[in-house]
């Protein structure tokens, strides 16, 4: 395995130059420079980095499209649950109706009926809105948990700096 003319031989301990002994070159920096294997390893690395960040963004672009397809079957499906849930409020007024022209003039049952109706799932929803604002505002947005961490590594370092 001889060296051009070019070539640095490699390094070799006091041992090796004592008993004649040549170092075979590494297979990895064989002919190469500290200065060049560095440039070599930086350019790899920025490489790496590239495909690393051109697989993440191929990856968010598959997780979007099934995100977008499942967000369209849930409108869908959505609008067709409000349908139903129209129809059964219709069913629920007719049958009210029916039950208190039992008990009164259907006039009276005509437009109490949906009276009713109207009171009952307002107080319901007004209910509800009113409960996930309380839990909401008691939440608040500040991420507590993190500004907790921030203090405490503030903390640390000051103490550090001392």
């Amino acid at each position: 395995m001889g060296r051009t003319a070019t070539e640095a031989p490699p390094r070799q301990s006091g041992f090796e130059q004592r008993q004649g002994v040549e170092r075979p070159a590494s297979p990895v920096t064989a002919g190469r420079s500290i200065a060049t294997l560095i440039k070599e390893l930086g350019a790899d690395s920025s490489r790496l980095v590239r495909e690393e960040i051109a697989l993440a963004k191929a990856e968010m672009r598959e997780k979007l499209e099934v995100y977008r397809r499942s967000t369209a079957r849930m409108a869908v499906g959505g609008a067709l649950l409000l349908a139903a849930m129209l129809v059964v409020l219709v069913a629920v007024n007719r049958g009210l109706t029916a039950l208190l022209a039992q008990a009164m003039d259907l006039e009276v049952a005509v437009w109490l009926a949906p009276l009713i109706l109207a009171v009952v799932f307002g107080l319901i929803g007004w209910s509800l809105v009113r409960r996930g604002k309380e839990e909401m505002a008691a939440e608040g947005l500040t991420p507590r948990a993190t500004m907790e961490t921030i203090r405490e590594e503030k903390r640390w370092v000051q103490e550090e700096m001392r």
